[in-house]
């Protein structure tokens, strides 16, 4: 049995060792020549990634009262000091890093009025970021100013709404 065994063995062996083998032809000098060939297969470009950053600034303004004195000679109140915003701009910022072009546009959009406060947005029109690269990313900055007083008592009373919209560019 052991015999039979080992044969069989021995007979796979044989058959899985088997090579195939070419021949080439010689030339005449005893020497025979082959081809080497190369493709290049290029890679395809990568897809439009959008990858925008929106910083905001700090969009809570705050505007201080000036103290009141009372005048005895014209028996009214009168400001002891100035009143203003103690924080007049907000910025906010878009950074394009994509590697295809965007639209930025960033915009203010009134609402509920309070007092006679009023918010001007300067920079928030339409502009084209260029793609990124390593040493530039491009931004659109705008500024939110505040002017006016908002009414007394205003509590963090929201008065309007800042958009940011990006689009591809064309």
């Amino acid at each position: 049995m052991k015999k039979l065994l080992v044969l069989s063995l021995a007979i796979v062996m044989m058959f899985a060792m088997a090579t195939t083998c070419f021949a080439a032809t010689l030339n005449a000098a005893g020497s025979t020549t082959s081809d080497v060939k190369v493709t290049y297969n290029s890679g395809s470009a990568a897809p439009a990634t959008y990858a925008v950053d929106v910083a905001w600034g700090d969009l809570t303004f705050e505007y201080a009262q000036s103290a009141q004195e009372w005048d005895a000679t014209n028996h009214v109140e009168k400001d002891s000091g100035t009143s203003d915003w103690t924080q007049k701009t907000a910025t906010i910022t878009v950074t394009n890093h994509s590697n295809v072009a965007v639209k930025s546009t960033i915009s203010y959009e009134a609402g509920t009025a309070s007092g006679t406060a009023s918010f001007t947005l300067t920079d928030g029109e339409v502009t084209t970021l260029a793609a990124a690269t390593p040493s530039n990313q491009a931004t659109q900055t705008a500024t939110l100013t505040a002017s006016g007083v908002p009414a007394a008592g205003a509590n963090e009373t929201t008065v309007g709404t800042v958009t940011v919209t990006i689009a591809a560019a064309d």
